[in-house]
């Protein structure tokens, strides 16, 4: 087994909801719509308790059945999202999601890489091992 990164949340939007929707502080996601990925139904009490600031208080919740949804609403423009700090960083580069603050939340879950013990002599599976390991390094 090999540990890749650890997974964190942080707050983004689309450029444009942030355009029509200013957010400046912690207290501007009140009033806002904020989306959710349904196994993580308490992602953003989590994230408010990390940062020891009052609950938010959307004026809407959007509950989604999956992480990837939850991504392409916010680069809709549906609402602000928690979205995978790590692999949403091609989308931040991109520009299609806006970093809103820099606070993460963070979890006790990581990316992991395993293979069956059988393959462990399989030269093409270590080559590829080491790819992905620098990969994961480098971000």
């Amino acid at each position: 087994m090999h540990e890749l990164f650890a997974q964190s949340f942080i707050a983004a939007c689309s450029p444009s909801f942030l355009l029509e929707s200013p957010i400046d502080h912690y207290t501007d996601l009140n009033g806002k719509t904020l989306l959710l990925h349904e196994e993580r139904r308490d992602a953003w009490e989590r994230w408010a308790q990390g940062l020891q600031i009052a609950p938010i208080k959307p004026n809407r919740l959007v509950r989604l059945d999956t992480m990837s949804a939850v991504v392409l609403a916010a680069e809709q423009g549906v609402g602000v999202a928690l979205v995978p700090a790590r692999l949403s960083a091609d989308r931040f580069a991109a520009g299609g999601l806006v970093k809103l603050f820099e606070a993460e939340l963070t979890t006790n879950e990581s990316y992991v890489l395993l293979h069956r013990p059988e393959d462990q002599a399989r030269e093409d599976l270590q080559e590829l091992t080491q790819w992905i390991l620098s990969e994961c390094r480098v971000a």
